[in-house]
């Protein structure tokens, strides 16, 4: 399992959508799952495998594209692990603008 978090400003969530909707370095798959977290848009618990079941993607692609919103700064994951130090669960945190891109792109507008 996996918790999604929020760490969003108050911002008009059209604004927020008009950031990665243009990002021309994201993938259609990805903006499609960052959408459908936004319109969650709460603190949960999740698998992959549930928001697989919501589509035709594979809980391997759903991976895949947290991995892209990850590297390109949408997503920040942190491993949460008990008191022996065992791995637990794997919080996502969604951020309202990108953080830290590793790679460079500009995003575009029509």
């Amino acid at each position: 399992m996996a918790r999604l978090h929020f760490n969003n400003t108050e911002t008009d969530k059209i604004t927020l959508r008009e950031v990665y909707l243009f990002d021309n370095y994201l993938s259609f798959r990805s903006k499609g799952l960052l959408s459908m977290l936004y319109m969650i848009n709460m603190d949960c618990d999740f698998s992959n495998r549930d928001l697989a079941n919501t589509s035709k993607d594979t809980a391997g692609s759903v991976k895949s594209s947290f991995r892209e919103l990850e590297t390109l700064g949408y997503v920040s994951k942190k491993m949460l692990r008990d008191e022996n130090g065992r791995f637990t669960t794997m919080e996502y945190t969604v951020h309202d603008r990108p953080k830290q891109r590793s790679i460079g792109g500009d995003i575009h507008c029509w």
